[in-house]
C-alpha cells in the first residue's frame, strides 16, 4: 500500500485518530465518511494505491473539489491542524484478497504512526437477534478499555457476539479481517456498527456519521472543528441528527442510487 500525496508536503498521521469505513452491506460506513468529509471540509491529502482493491475512478465527489478533480478507489482526507483523518474506500478488495488487504492496510496504519482507529461498518439487519431487535442502537466493539469506556458514556451498546472472535462465514467478511489484523498489531480500535439492509441508506448514514463525530470528540476530549454544516451550522442537504446538520456531498444528488425516475 502506497500513499501518493496531492501536495508538496507529505501527510503526517503520527499520533492521529484514523477513521476507516468498511465496505459492508448498504455501504453505510462509506456514506457516513462522505458526510464527515464534506461537512467538515476536509481536503484530500493523497491517493492510496493498493493492489488488492478493484480499480475505481470518477469525478470529484465533494463540494469543495475543483473542476477536473478525480476520486479514486481509496483516498486520504486530512487537515494538518486536526488530530484525526479519514481514509475513504470506494471499492472492495478483489475476490480472495480480503485478508491480504487487511494486512496491507494494518501495515500502513502502523508505519504511519496512527494512535487509534475508528472503524465504521454496517451489519445485515436480517441477522439481528432478539436483543438487537428490541434495542435499535449503534453497536460497538473496542480493543482498548479507554475506547470501550468512551463508547459506553455515549450510550452505545456493546456488540453482543462479535463475529470477528469466532471462525465463521461472517467472520471472513468486512469489517472483521481488518478488525482482527489491527487488534493483532496492537493498534487500538473502536468499531461502530449499525444494522442496515440494501436500499436507500442515507438515513442510516446520518446515524452512523453522528455516532462517529460523537466518538471522535469523546476520544480526543475536544470538539472537532466543523464547517458551515457542523453543530449549529446551516447545512440542509443531508439532514440533522443528534445536533449535527450534515451536508450531503453533491455526488449524492448526481449519482447515488442512479438517475431520477422521470419517465415512470
Amino acid at each position: 500500500m502506497e500513499l501518493h500525496n496531492t501536495g508538496s508536503e507529505a501527510a503526517d498521521l503520527r499520533g492521529k485518530t484514523l477513521v476507516l469505513p468498511a465496505v459492508t452491506i448498504g455501504n453505510v460506513g462509506q456514506l457516513a465518511a462522505d458526510l464527515l468529509i464534506n461537512t467538515l471540509l476536509l481536503p484530500c491529502a493523497g491517493s492510496v494505491q493498493e493492489p488488492s482493491l478493484l480499480p475505481c475512478v470518477g469525478l470529484g465527489a465533494y463540494d469543495r473539489d475543483a473542476a477536473g478533480t478525480l476520486s479514486t478507489e481509496m483516498q486520504l482526507y486530512a487537515d494538518p491542524a486536526q488530530s484525526w483523518a479519514i481514509v475513504q474506500q470506494r471499492s472492495p478488495p478483489a475476490a480472495g484478497r480480503q485478508e491480504a488487504f487487511a494486512a496491507s492496510l494494518t501495515d500502513f496504519v502502523a508505519e504511519a504512526g496512527v494512535c487509534q482507529v475508528l472503524l465504521l461498518a454496517s451489519a445485515d439487519a436480517a441477522l439481528r437477534g432478539d436483543e438487537q431487535l428490541a434495542s435499535p442502537a449503534v453497536r460497538f466493539s473496542a480493543t482498548s478499555e479507554a475506547a470501550a469506556a468512551a463508547a459506553r458514556e455515549l450510550r452505545f451498546v456493546e456488540l453482543e457476539d462479535p463475529a470477528g472472535e469466532q471462525p465463521s462465514a461472517q467472520s471472513m467478511l468486512p469489517p472483521w479481517p481488518l478488525w482482527r489484523a489491527l487488534k493483532a498489531c496492537g493498534v487500538p480500535v473502536l468499531l461502530l456498527m449499525w444494522h442496515a439492509s440494501e436500499g436507500d441508506n442515507t438515513a442510516d448514514a446520518l446515524v452512523l456519521a453522528t455516532a462517529a463525530a460523537q466518538a471522535l470528540e469523546k476520544l480526543q476530549g475536544a470538539a472537532i472543528a466543523a464547517g458551515p454544516g457542523g453543530p449549529g451550522g446551516g447545512g440542509a442537504d443531508g439532514g440533522a441528527a443528534g445536533g449535527w446538520a450534515w451536508v450531503a456531498p453533491r455526488s449524492w444528488g448526481a449519482a447515488l442510487y442512479g438517475s431520477k425516475r422521470v419517465l415512470y
